[in-house]
């Protein structure tokens, strides 16, 4: 992988599951997005807080889009049967080490159908046969036992505890590391 290839998520490739669409996060996705974006429980062991109202959401579209036509935003939206219900993609890369980070987020009304590990399974595929990456990392706050489960159903293995690595919430968190490499992909 190489900072030119970065270059393709300025218009960000569609990519398609049995059941969704990953795809650009438009204007449009506004009302979805503060649908689960608003809610405590989905970001309870994110980095971020609630979206106190619509304007809010609003203003972090603009956010986004500058970012996908710079090439510095790695994220798809979920589209299922016709709504976003979240992102999943990549929240950074390390060029010189041939990885990536993945993350994930979802409305909690699609919680527990496998939707996320359905999004999260075609991400990692482009990231091994697309970009050609050697590995991919994820961190997950100690406690989210949902997405971890999500992870190791896609490959991950844990690799260790980052101790009160983050401050999220008003405090410090223990945050776990999992990682999978293309060796471990291509014999799954």
């Amino acid at each position: 992988m190489t900072k030119k290839d970065l270059k393709l998520f300025s218009k960000i490739p569609e990519l398609r599951t049995e059941r969704l669409i990953l795809r650009r996060i438009r204007a449009s996705d506004t009302d979805d997005i503060f649908a689960y974006s608003r809610d405590p429980e989905v970001s309870k062991y994110l980095l971020w807080s609630p979206h106190p109202d619509k304007a809010y959401t609003k203003s972090y579209f603009s956010i986004i889009d500058k970012k996908y036509k710079s090439s510095e935003f790695y994220d798809w939206g979920i589209e299922y049967r016709g709504r976003m219900i979240g992102t999943c993609g990549f929240t950074c890369f390390d060029v010189y080490n041939n990885k990536g980070e993945v993350g994930f987020v979802l409305n909690r009304d699609f919680w527990g159908a496998g939707i996320a590990t359905e999004a999260l399974e075609r991400i990692i595929e482009f990231g091994f046969r697309e970009l050609r990456l050697h590995r991919l990392e994820a961190r997950v706050m100690v406690g989210n036992s949902a997405s971890r489960a999500v992870l190791e159903k896609c490959g991950f293995i844990k690799e260790g505890v980052l101790r009160e690595a983050v401050f999220a919430h008003g405090e410090y968190k223990d945050v776990l590391v999992l990682g999978v490499t293309e060796r471990d992909y291509k014999k799954g």
